[in-house]
């Protein structure tokens, strides 16, 4: 479905198909009226835009299931059908209107990239913790902490975090330069 924001004026209508008939039969179920809100391009009209990405010739939309629920109840009308499966709402061309491409909210996003201040920060207190906690030793080419079947590594582990010893000594390498 491809939603859109929708302001001009139009009417409901409601189209059933009989089998004996090629033609479907069209009923006008309200008056011209003005509407605003997001809507769903009907099928036939979301085919041409998704050719020509553009809303030219856009004649007909539905009541919309857009995801953001701030969008969805802005729907404005005089009146609309109770049964909305088989409605379609019939655009007036001959009066202005604007058609707008409506996106679902998007949630802003944590920041995820770290200044190298910040990671510094983070890179000293994971070294300190190390050092205190663990007994990491600086000087030492070789620590229990990593490579240890005791090591921090299986520690984590044990809590559902899976770290591989070489990354954590990686880290800590890094941090160890910046002491």
């Amino acid at each position: 479905m491809i939603d859109v924001f929708f302001r001009g004026y139009g009417y409901w209508i409601e189209v059933s198909q009989h089998y004996h008939s090629e033609e479907p039969d069209v009923d006008q179920l309200t008056p011209n009226q003005e509407a605003y809100g997001v809507f769903s391009l009907c099928p036939s009209d979301e085919m041409a835009y998704r050719h020509t990405q553009n809303f030219d010739g856009v004649t007909q939309l539905m009541l919309s299931t857009h995801p953001d629920k701030h969008l969805t109840g802005l729907w404005h009308m005089l009146c609309k059908p109770n049964d909305e499966e088989n409605c379609y709402f019939r655009i007036d061309t001959s009066k202005p209107m604007t058609l707008i491409l409506a996106k679902p909210h998007e949630p802003t996003q944590a920041k995820t990239m770290l200044t190298e201040t910040e990671r510094n920060t983070m890179l000293k207190l994971i070294i300190g913790m190390a050092i205190d906690a663990y007994g990491y030793d600086l000087t030492s080419p070789r620590n229990s902490l990593t490579g240890d079947k005791n090591g921090l590594s299986a520690k984590l582990q044990r809590q559902g975090i899976n770290i591989s010893d070489d990354t954590i000594r990686k880290y800590l390498n890094q941090a160890k330069n910046l002491l």
